[in-house]
């Protein structure tokens, strides 16, 4: 980010092809697009502003990331079933912290309505029983600086099918061959001369 600013205050060329370059481009594009940052007059003023409250945001990133989590009603609870940690960088460590399990959180799982009373009430005369959740196959994984990241959602069904090898020439030996040779048609002449004609080639 510094050497993209360096450059055009120096106004060397930009090279807005590369990934890098790219990347800053349509992010800086996003936080004016949300006003995080103001809209500027010239490319250097913009990318300016844009670096200064990219620092800001990076200075307090833990409070950000926790204040966006507690944001969204269910997102701490969903991520605490599903989230995996892996790696050893800073997004790991804080995701760890703010999604740590708790007293009150083990309670409230327990205490839980997964079926509103008054359906189980309707149904009450085929003696249901009450099953837990049912858990999505998916397993939520943090890498702040992996290519998948800074956060990957893996399918761990197309995970375990994608292990899975298939012999192909051993799964079709055990059918048996059908011939077609002598099958007998159940069109006459007549009819089968009258479809070909009706044919567009």
């Amino acid at each position: 980010m510094s050497e993209l600013t360096d450059n055009l205050r120096k106004n060397n060329p930009v090279d807005w092809t590369t990934w890098k370059n790219r990347e800053i481009k349509n992010l800086c594009r996003f936080f004016v697009e949300k006003k995080f940052c103001k809209q500027m007059q010239t490319e250097i003023l913009q990318y300016t502003i844009f670096e200064h409250k990219v620092d800001d945001i990076y200075r307090d990133k833990e409070n950000v990331l926790t204040t966006m989590i507690k944001a969204s009603p269910g997102l701490r609870d969903y991520l605490q079933l599903y989230s995996i940690f892996t790696k050893d960088d800073w997004l790991n460590k804080e995701m760890s912290k703010i999604l740590e399990i708790t007293k009150e959180d083990v309670e409230k799982y327990e205490k839980a309505e997964f079926v509103p009373p008054e359906i189980l009430e309707k149904l009450s005369m085929f003696d249901p029983e009450p099953i837990a959740f049912e858990k999505e196959p998916i397993r939520i994984e943090y890498d702040f600086w992996g290519f998948g990241g800074p956060i990957k959602i893996i399918d761990t069904d197309w995970e375990r099918i994608d292990k899975e090898v298939v012999h192909v020439e051993q799964f079709l030996s055990q059918y048996k061959n059908i011939s077609t040779d002598n099958i007998p048609s159940s069109y006459t002449e007549r009819e089968l001369a009258e479809l070909d004609d009706g044919l567009p080639f």
